[in-house]
C-alpha cells in the first residue's frame, strides 16, 4: 500500500503501529512515486541526506 497510496498508508500505519514522522517527512514521502521498497528508500535517502 505504501507504494500505491503513501497518504493511506502513513494514516494507517503497519500491524497496528502508527509512523512517528514529522510533516515534512511525511509530505515527502507521499511526493515520491517509486517502482519499489528500495526505489522509495533511495529516493528518501537522497532527499534527506543528499547523497
Amino acid at each position: 500500500m505504501l507504494l500505491q497510496d503513501p497518504s493511506i498508508a502513513l494514516q494507517k500505519g503497519y500491524l497496528g503501529e502508527s509512523f512517528s514522522l514529522s510533516q515534512e517527512e511525511q509530505d515527502l514521502i507521499v511526493s515520491i512515486r517509486a517502482n519499489s521498497l528500495s526505489d522509495l528508500a533511495k529516493q528518501v535517502s537522497r532527499t534527506l541526506i543528499g547523497n
